[in-house]
């Protein structure tokens, strides 16, 4: 299943299946022309063999660019680490007809996602303010129990999904009605994938509308 190396889980694979890989939407749209090798149908003369290691030499950034690109990569994405039985959970404020988009990284253990509508049974005063993300989230020790002010339910066509370790998420939510959602990691329930709760589960998120 898992057919690349372990030191590479967590970050991001561009695979194209397919021979159209240099038409519309193809890998120029992600690597500059120029810098597309010959044996992908490119003008770069690396001199690198197909399917082989690509020497230190022929990297295109400095080193000082590695670095800053990491850097905006810890900034962009949440490290959430759950024990068993806590779950985590971040609230948006969404207009109608804006999209929620999430992408997520299982690093270590197993947990269940879903994405709830929260209806208050209160006044209660969204922002103003279209999008509005509380990307910090908040975990907690054990599932909240219901309360009196809101109950939380899935959204329409939405359902309960177990991931594991080595498991890379993009996916996104139209929202067709402005309220409250909330996206939720939860370590609380065995799934059918792990058949037992995980001791801790660690995975990476960003959310943006």
């Amino acid at each position: 299943k898992q057919w690349y190396q372990r030191r590479v889980r967590g970050r991001k694979c561009l695979v194209y299946a397919g021979s159209d890989y240099l038409e519309e939407d193809g890998i120029h749209s992600y690597i500059r022309t120029s810098d597309i090798p010959d044996f992908l149908g490119g003008p770069s003369k690396c001199g690198i063999e197909c399917n082989g290691l690509v020497p230190r030499e022929e990297y295109t950034l400095s080193t000082e660019e590695v670095l800053s690109h990491e850097d905006a990569m810890q900034s962009l994405y949440k490290n959430v680490t759950l024990k068993k039985g806590e779950m985590h959970e971040v609230t948006v404020e969404a207009d109608a007809d804006s999209v929620i988009t999430w992408d997520f990284d299982c690093v270590l253990g197993g947990f269940q996602f879903s994405l709830y509508q929260r209806t208050f049974s209160e006044a209660h005063c969204n922002s103003s303010l279209a999008a509005m993300v509380q990307m910090a989230g908040i975990t907690y020790p054990s599932t909240p129990s219901p309360t009196e002010t809101y109950s939380d339910v899935l959204v329409e066509d939405g359902k309960i999904v177990d991931y594991i370790e080595g498991d890379s998420v993009q996916g996104s939510y139209y929202v067709g009605k402005s309220g409250t959602y909330v996206l939720t990691w939860s370590n609380t329930s065995q799934t059918p994938k792990t058949q037992a709760i995980a001791n801790k589960a660690t995975f990476l998120y960003t959310i943006e509308m």
